[in-house]
């Protein structure tokens, strides 16, 4: 699982010391019907499709979908959900499903025993086999993901100031926001762009040329190269 560092940080997660290591189990692989299977879809491209099929049963007592991810005209289908400490995770938001190239790229949360930790995990749809997992926050939730045809992802999320007293988010929740690159550079996990409360999570984007990212701080453009 990747990981990343925010030196310096004064809202640094309070529950880093409890959580146990999750275990990430590679999506498993369904080859049902192939990529014409029945399912609604709720992602697609030229080659790829991202469709929903089924539900399970959360230990957060919530029945979450299934969702699946095929190459177009292969017969390989692979489940998006991973399994981790107490059974299958549950996706994050539809919404933040991306394809690019034969990568899928999506927001997860995934159940630990201290704690929910938001992950960004990114499948190679030709293998199944998942070619990122990274670890997003344990007190929020990943906001925007963008990929790239190569397999680099980038994403915004939000943590909440932790009260020292309490171990929780503070009251009134008080949300700051990050940007993060998992690109060939940071093969070892994922880097910190920016942090503040004036970030504009939604602002994250992807170039025409997928070479460089850009979002909103403060009422301002910043834009940062994909090495």
């Amino acid at each position: 699982m990747g990981r990343f560092e925010l030196g310096g940080s004064r809202f640094a997660v309070a529950l880093l010391a409890v959580v146990g290591v999750l275990v990430c189990v590679p999506a498993a692989a369904d080859a049902r019907g192939g990529c014409a299977s029945p399912g609604k879809t709720v992602v697609k491209s030229t080659s790829s499709r991202v469709f929903k099929r089924g539900k399970f049963h959360t230990d957060l007592g919530e029945n979450e979908p299934l969702f699946y991810a095929c190459i177009k005209g292969a017969e390989r289908i692979t489940r998006l959900n991973p399994k981790g400490e107490f059974g299958l995770d549950p996706l994050t938001r539809a919404v933040k499903i991306r394809l690019a190239g034969p990568y899928v790229a999506f927001g997860v949360s995934s159940i630990g025993a201290q704690a929910v930790v938001s992950e960004v995990d990114v499948i190679d749809l030709r293998t199944g086999k998942m070619a990122r997992s990274e670890q997003a926050t344990e007190l929020g939730e990943a906001s925007k993901v963008v990929l790239t045809p190569r397999g680099t992802v980038a994403f915004t999320f939000y943590e909440c100031v932790v009260d020292p007293n309490t171990h929780v988010c503070a009251t009134p929740i008080q949300r700051i926001f990050q940007v993060a690159l998992a690109d060939r550079r940071g093969r070892s996990g994922a880097r910190a762009l920016a942090t503040g409360a004036d970030i504009e999570p939604t602002s994250l984007s992807l170039s025409g040329n997928t070479k460089s990212i850009s979002w909103k701080q403060g009422g301002a453009t910043h834009h940062s190269p994909i090495r």
